[in-house]
């Protein structure tokens, strides 16, 4: 194209024109954003171009426009009379500029790129969408005009980004007393650097609230796994005042009983029968030796479960019986079935139910054998103590605390207790638990819940039977 070059005015030169002043002139750039108005770019400045017809021209196109150029107060504009495309080009490169720099006027209607926070995202009322940022020196507008392609997912408030437009200054840019406003070609002109931070008002408040209701939440359950000890322990001081009483107490009562005897009678002042007094201090002796054997036993019976109780049962048990019942009394132990851990709860039960039911053989029945069996079925597991001793006519209406005491352990860990007695045979307790997979993890978070606790004292002791 041939085109003369001597009436060519360099965009710079109209704007520095002064105030309200015009001129007519021809200038030539390249398009920097072809929309109801134009945007010319050379190698000097940046102006905007008002078009009477449309024009078909693309980003990049080397065009030359004749027409009147205007000043006011923000900006040179022109008023095109001819728009004629010399030939087309490359879309020319972004200036990369900070908001002072965009405020100073320096870049107007020049393709600039700009890092800042979103603030805000709207839609503006012809239905672009408008883009508050902000990077702690300026507030500005980032607008995506209509029809341009537009992205679905928006940057939320927060992000860091990188956004490529012109750079306009004037009344339509400055809504909301801000200075100038970037105009976007498309979206695609908006790149989003950095997401918004977790760590954002909204979220720090989210989690003071779920930090005071963890704290509310563990206060609870310390509260109630506190009381849930002192209760425990409350139980076994009564269960242990219980069994004091039914057994060392009323043997020093006996104790006193005699020695009161003797002191009368040394007090009566009348002959002394050396045989009578000899029973006497015979039989309180013989009360003494109880009160000491029913002493042993119960401190024997208090004593903590060994960690081998979930591997080997019976040996823990059989260890248990003989300090109870000391050599006069024969222990043997079976067992049926593969071997297999039992979980806690269950062996922990087990254990109590088993070292009571000796206790009560061995003050009771005053057998010469005790045979501890353990069976492990394919979903159950039973253990059963058995003595040769003499029996007693068992009916559940009647239990005593030792039974009550031993079916309320079974019923903890889901299990069942049974009881045959008689003359003859002596007496079996039998104790069975169903072990499954699901149980066996139920059952072992019961016992990790338990053990927060610390060490509690064991509730098994010796009871009568009836």
């Amino acid at each position: 194209v041939s085109v003369e070059t001597q009436h060519i005015t360099h965009i710079i030169d109209l704007v520095d024109l002064p105030p309200d002043e015009q001129k007519q002139a021809t200038i030539r750039g390249v398009v920097t954003l072809s929309a109801s108005d134009l945007y010319l770019q050379d190698a000097t400045a940046g102006i905007l171009v008002r078009k009477k017809s449309s024009y078909k021209l693309n980003v990049g196109d080397f065009v030359e426009v004749t027409g009147l150029a205007h000043a006011d107060l923000y900006r040179t504009t022109m008023a095109a009379r001819t728009v004629q495309l010399l030939w087309d080009g490359a879309p020319v490169p972004p200036i990369s500029i900070t908001s002072s720099q965009a405020v100073s006027g320096a870049y107007d209607a020049r393709f600039v790129e700009i890092e800042s926070l979103v603030t805000a995202n709207r839609l503006d009322p012809d239905g672009g969408r408008v883009l508050t940022l902000s990077d702690g020196v300026q507030s500005f507008d980032a607008i995506v005009p209509r029809g341009s392609s537009q992205r679905a997912d928006m940057p939320a408030r927060g992000s860091y980004v990188r956004v490529r437009g012109i750079c306009t200054r004037g009344s339509e840019a400055q809504s909301d007393a801000k200075p100038f406003a970037i105009v976007l070609r498309s979206s695609d002109d908006l790149h989003v650097l950095a997401g918004p931070p977790w760590w954002n008002l909204w979220h720090i408040g989210l989690l003071f609230v779920a930090a005071l209701a963890l704290v509310f939440t563990l206060q609870f359950v310390v509260l109630h796994l506190q009381r849930w000890k002192n209760e425990t322990i409350t139980r076994e001081r009564e269960r242990l005042a219980h069994e004091i009483h039914d057994s060392m107490a009323q043997s020093f009562a006996g104790v006193g009983y005699q020695i009161q005897g003797i002191r009368k009678t040394l007090l009566a002042g009348t002959e002394l029968n050396r045989g009578r007094l000899s029973d006497q201090l015979t039989l309180a002796y013989q009360l003494v030796r109880r009160s000491h054997e029913e002493a042993s036993r119960t401190i024997a019976m208090l004593s903590p479960a060994y960690p081998a109780l979930r591997e080997d049962l019976p040996a823990t048990l059989a260890e248990a019986a003989r300090r109870i019942a000391g050599d006069d009394i024969a222990i043997q132990l079976e067992s049926e079935g593969e071997k297999y851990p039992l979980p806690l709860v269950v062996a922990n039960g087990f254990y109590h139910i088993g070292r009571e039911a000796i206790v009560n053989a061995v003050n009771h029945a005053h057998p010469s054998r005790i045979v501890i069996t353990l069976s492990f079925l394919k979903d159950q597991v039973a253990l059963t103590i058995a003595d040769n001793g003499c029996g007693f006519d068992f009916s559940p209406a009647k239990a005593g605390f030792g039974i009550l005491s031993m079916q309320k352990r079974a019923r903890d860990f889901g299990g069942t207790l049974k009881i045959t007695s008689s003359d003859q045979a002596g007496t079996k307790v039998q104790t069975c638990a169903m072990i499954r997979n699901g149980g066996r993890l139920r059952d072992g978070l019961r016992w990790l819940s338990a053990s927060i606790l610390g060490s509690l004292l064991p509730r098994s002791g010796a009871r009568k039977e009836n």
